[in-house]
């Protein structure tokens, strides 16, 4: 008699074991099933007592997801949230543009997957003032996980070879990674999510033609583009002053999507956006995202 399929599930431990995150092919003889739960279904008092109005107080903190080239103000943006803002330096070492006298902006080196559970943690308990965090960057903690799974298979399988990750590190990839990616999009914080740029063209940088979109797995990047509300590309425009013949270097952030490069913003019914915003800012994403945003005909849509 054929058995039952046991559903794939994730571990909630601290460490996550990946024995315990593949889908088990039977059910094993001496399992047994949890009793059925008494639900009283005319008694939706506790129920009633979750629901809360949808207001912009209450909606308040911002999930953003930041990629684009080197060097493009993707973590001086960060920066501009409120404060103080907690980067977690995924092994980027590329804070020094938010160094400053004020202390708004601390960070903290993780360089272990470890360490950015022990992250969230931290900042799930409350007994912090900040009111940002930064993960700067996706990109390097994606290679993070891999490590910490591949390790983690090698303490059963001694000949794994530890350059060449399997199928099956693959998908434990995707199950860690939509773990808490998703627990820190949770957090009652603003969060922001930096990457780093793939382009499927690497050879023809400047054409139009080619997707642009974050560096990261499918799997991780589908995850991502569903649970934050802004995605934004960062680029430097350079514009050349006709009467001085100076140029000018204007740091942008595309949010308008588009066939070529991935972009995202949430905004209210009727509400209109710009395709990039020039020096951007959590105050003027904040405005844009509330229905603040009106246009005044400029050409190439930015503000």
């Amino acid at each position: 008699m054929m058995m039952a399929r046991k559903a794939m599930e994730i571990s909630t431990d601290f460490d996550l074991d990946l024995e315990d995150s593949t889908m088990m092919d039977t059910v094993p003889d001496n399992m047994t099933t949890q009793a059925p739960v008494s639900v009283d279904l005319g008694d939706f008092s506790e129920f009633e007592q979750g629901i809360e109005d949808i207001t912009l107080k209450s909606e308040e903190n911002i999930k953003a997801l930041l990629y684009g080239p080197n060097g493009t103000g993707k973590t001086t943006i960060s920066g501009t949230f409120p404060g103080p803002v907690l980067i977690l330096d995924v092994n980027e070492r590329g804070t020094r543009v938010l160094a400053s006298e004020d202390g708004k902006c601390k960070k903290r080196a993780v360089d272990t997957f470890e360490m950015f559970v022990q992250a969230y943690w931290y900042l799930r308990s409350g007994k912090h003032d900040f009111k940002t965090v930064v993960i700067d960057n996706v990109t390097t903690l994606q290679e993070v996980a891999m490590r910490y799974i591949m390790n983690k298979e090698a303490d059963f399988e001694l000949s794994k070879d530890m350059d060449m990750p399997t199928r099956r590190d693959w998908g434990g990839l995707s199950q860690i990674m939509k773990r808490w990616l998703i627990d820190f999009r949770n957090l009652p914080m603003n969060v922001v999510f930096i990457a780093q740029e793939k382009r499927d063209k690497e050879e023809d940088l400047d054409s139009d033609d080619s997707s642009v979109y974050p560096q990261v797995t499918p799997s991780v990047r589908a995850i991502l583009g569903a649970a934050v509300d802004i995605i934004g590309r960062t680029y430097v425009n350079e514009a050349v002053n006709a009467e001085t013949g100076k140029t000018r270097t204007k740091f942008c952030l595309r949010i308008a999507p588009g066939p070529t490069y991935l972009a995202k913003i949430r905004l209210p019914i009727g509400a209109q956006t710009p395709k990039s915003i020039v020096n951007p800012t959590y105050d003027a994403l904040i405005k844009i995202m509330n229905g603040g945003y009106k246009p005044k005909g400029e050409s190439n849509g930015e503000i």
